[in-house]
């Protein structure tokens, strides 16, 4: 079936980053309706299967790219029922192109809750991944850590209210020259991302 998102809010919080309070609340709306823009906007549509395995079209110039094995707003159901507690792990791929590799997720049903007047079933992840570049100044790592849930309701099957945190830590090792010792510099920014039906 072909989703699309409307009638969402969206929200975003930026911690860790040593910047400016005005660029820290340009990215936090920018993080916001980027997330909203996304969800709901032109650029990408995707086709959604019970049990949240997304196939995500982007349009890129002329071109259409398609990027399988995703995930409808980090949802991707086990198949069979699914009993408190129960743990299960797919390999997710995001709707980026840049993106490198599907990422390994590990997902817990955690109970059942209650969101605007409908029961929900909670479910929990939790992602990470990372890569090391060399550059002509010197070596660059990069991890991003995804964790966060997702509250499914019982009755329509819909996603009424997730939260998603994402955390970039950049830490960059310069090359030692006869003049200067080798240097790291290192950053973390995290943004937490919120979603909820209207």
């Amino acid at each position: 079936m072909k989703v699309s998102y409307s009638g969402i809010s969206t929200s975003a919080k930026v911690s860790g980053a040593a910047m400016p309070a005005d660029q820290k609340s340009k990215l936090e709306k920018d993080s916001a309706e980027g997330l909203k823009r996304s969800l709901g906007g032109p650029g990408r549509t995707q086709d959604v299967e019970p049990n949240g395995r997304t196939t995500y079209h982007l349009k890129n110039g002329n071109k259409t790219v398609d990027i399988e094995e995703g995930a409808f707003l980090m949802t991707r159901l086990p198949a069979g029922g699914i009993k408190l507690n129960q743990k299960w792990t797919v390999k997710l791929a995001f709707p980026e192109p840049n993106a490198s590799k599907p990422i390994s997720t590990t997902y817990k049903f955690v109970g059942i809750t209650k969101e605007k007047g409908e029961q929900g079933c909670k479910f929990t992840f939790s992602a990470s991944d990372g890569k090391t570049q060399t550059v002509q100044q010197g070596t660059v790592k990069a991890r991003l850590q995804l964790t966060g849930f997702v509250v499914v309701g019982s009755t329509s099957g819909k996603v009424l209210y997730g939260e998603f945190v994402r955390k970039i830590e950049t830490t960059f090792t310069s090359k030692a020259t006869e003049k200067t010792p080798s240097q790291t510099v290192s950053s973390t920014t995290t943004v937490k991302q919120t979603v909820k039906k209207m």
